[in-house]
């Protein structure tokens, strides 16, 4: 029998033995389900992450939350590099006497209806 290429000497293989059942077999299935748990933890840490952003902008918005805000905005300075430099401005902004005045009076609505 001559060989003709690698290609040919990895593709053949033992009849039976194509799907192994053995401990390396179990070893690789619970190395692929503990990699897809951190995979779906790690995505889930991301969509909370962003669902906080997202709730954050509501809440500047109708000027109410303002710790939330803060707290947000501090985990929000772990993104690199657009993250730092939004959670600085955050700080800055929140940080005023004026909107912190904002936020006292009551929300939007008050905001709105004295002026």
């Amino acid at each position: 029998m001559q060989r003709t290429g690698r290609s040919e000497a990895w593709s053949s293989s033992v009849p039976g033995r194509a799907c192994p059942t053995g401990p390396t077999s179990r070893r690789r299935r619970s190395s692929a389900g503990f990699l897809a748990g951190i995979g779906l933890l790690v995505s889930g840490i991301i969509g909370g992450l962003g669902a906080a952003q997202i709730w954050v902008g509501r809440c500047i918005h109708k000027r109410s939350h303002r710790a939330a805000c803060f707290v947000v905005a501090a985990i929000g300075c772990l993104n690199m590099p657009w993250g730092i430099a939004m959670g600085i401005f955050r700080f800055i902004v929140l940080g005023r006497a004026s909107v912190g005045r904002l936020f006292e009076g009551g929300g939007l609505e008050q905001v709105r209806q004295a002026t």
